[in-house]
């Protein structure tokens, strides 16, 4: 990555996630002292995507259907709760560095952008 420090680099879900997995790749990125910029979309997938992988592994396969019925009942809603844990410690850490920006989402005509 060939961008100076004080650019902000936006983060991308994908990144995140893969994060998240343990990908050696993605850890290089935030390893380094680069300063981070993430959206609301970006950070709702992000939650989306590890409570997909928490029920994953609880139930050993994905349905969104299943999972959906499952998050009703007052015995698995701690996933979801846990899901947002692991963001919310994710974004806590990057926020005492000093090292990330909530983008606010903007519309100007026909072109979406994050502010």
């Amino acid at each position: 990555m060939s961008t100076s420090r004080r650019e902000l680099v936006f983060l991308d879900s994908s990144l995140i996630l893969r994060y998240f997995s343990g990908d050696p790749k993605a850890a290089d990125v935030f390893e380094s002292n680069y300063r981070y910029g993430l959206n609301s979309i970006v950070y709702s997938e992000v939650v989306f995507g590890l409570l997909r992988a928490l029920y994953t592994e609880i139930a050993g396969r994905y349905s969104f259907y299943n999972m959906k019925k499952a998050l009703k009942k007052p015995d698995t809603s701690p996933y979801l709760v846990k899901a947002y844990d692991i963001m919310y410690e994710f974004i806590g850490e990057l926020k005492r560095e000093n090292r990330l920006s909530f983008l606010q989402i903007t519309y100007s005509g026909e072109i979406w952008s994050s502010t």
